[in-house]
């Protein structure tokens, strides 16, 4: 999720036509700030600046969102850079977290997405809910490494700071990490750690009541959730959880969904006549 724009339109207008159009905006707003500050001295140019990383923070996000991955990593750099310049320490930690969970999603390296977790809680600026996202990412990386103990104990850190400080201003810094956000989380090192059948207790709880505004994430626990049910040997449970993830996937433009939907229709080939199955396959054009 984006660092400090959930209220921004082109949240709700992407929900509405896809990632394409808010990047499109955020790359124009970027340039208009950007251009401002050029112009601009003192403080105003280091609020502007900080301002900047945080659109590019943004911009990046999307941009994984959407699949342009390496777009995104440039985006998060040079975010980074614009914090680091202009003293955003809040922000640093943000990305910091933010770069970790880059590294569980798309190198995948539990190591690496560690120790940034552990930077980012590191620095005295940190949100609270940025130490909770760095702890959900760090519970993600013990899961990449077999180790049960500390990813339950990082889940159970991240649980206790959203509980404590919440609820988050709906435009401040990991304001995403909520309750519902953690819980994902934990079904997701559950599958990592291939416990499919504590996976799918956790996730199935969490869906119900989901919050509209996140409905990306909404397709990604679904996607997880098809494959914990796929791990059970229950094609049926799986092509429905599917089904409706992919339903997201067309409403979002998001290729994280979309990627997950696809692997999981793949998977499911070998149950051609099951009714979920068939309707999954014919939703993905596997026919």
């Amino acid at each position: 999720m984006p660092s400090a724009t959930p209220n921004h339109p082109e949240v709700t207008c992407g929900s509405l036509l896809g990632p394409y159009y808010p990047l499109t905006v955020v790359r124009q707003q970027v340039g208009v700030i950007d251009s401002l500050r050029r112009q601009a001295r003192g403080a105003v140019a280091l609020g502007l600046l900080a301002t900047e990383a945080r659109w590019a923070e943004f911009a990046g996000w999307l941009c994984d969102d959407i699949g342009l991955r390496d777009e995104g990593m440039s985006w998060i750099s040079r975010a980074a850079e614009m914090a680091l310049e202009a003293e955003d320490d809040a922000m640093v930690a943000y990305i910091l977290a933010r770069q970790a969970q880059r590294a569980v999603l798309f190198i995948p390296d539990g190591d690496e997405a560690i120790g940034l977790a552990e930077h980012a809680r590191r620095q005295a600026a940190a949100a609270p809910f940025t130490r909770a996202l760095a702890s959900v990412v760090a519970a993600n990386g013990h899961a990449l490494k077999g180790e049960v103990d500390d990813a339950r104990r990082e889940i159970d850190a991240a649980r206790d700071v959203v509980v404590w400080h919440g609820p988050a201003e709906a435009d401040g810094l990991g304001a995403f990490c909520s309750p519902t956000y953690v819980a994902v989380q934990e079904g997701e090192c559950w599958l990592r750690l291939g416990d499919a059948e504590r996976a799918m207790e956790v996730l199935d709880d969490t869906l119900h009541g989901w919050p509209a505004r996140f409905d990306r994430d909404k397709g990604l626990a679904l996607v997880r959730l098809a494959a914990a049910r796929l791990a059970v040997h229950d094609p049926d449970g799986a092509g429905r959880a599917a089904v409706e993830a992919a339903r997201v996937a067309e409403r979002t433009g998001s290729a994280r969904v979309l990627d997950g939907v696809t692997a999981i229709a793949q998977d499911l080939e070998r149950w051609r006549g099951r009714r979920p199955v068939d309707e999954l396959l014919q939703q993905v054009g596997a026919e």
